[in-house]
């Protein structure tokens, strides 16, 4: 990448930013995504991960079981009296 230590000590010290296209070669370089390299965020998932799976949306969306439970007790009778008329 034709890096000197003194511009990698520049950043450091926040004397110096890097430009655009050296920020995209080093995320590439350490196979990190853009916001982990500049804000140290590793919350947000690169696109090439796995998608989430029934279980981890379970895990993560198990209180809606309430709502839905509770519209479809009451949804349900009304629909079958409905019908019956």
């Amino acid at each position: 990448m034709f890096i000197s230590r003194e511009t990698i000590s520049q950043w450091e010290n926040d004397e110096a930013t890097p430009n655009l296209s050296q920020l995209v070669q080093l995320s590439r370089l350490f196979d990190v995504s853009l916001d982990e390299l500049v804000l140290n965020d590793s919350s947000h998932h690169r696109h090439d991960e796995h998608p989430t799976n029934f279980w981890q949306f379970a895990e993560s969306y198990w209180w809606l079981i309430f709502p839905i439970g509770g519209f479809l007790s009451w949804f349900i009778p009304h629909i079958i009296e409905v019908i019956k008329q």
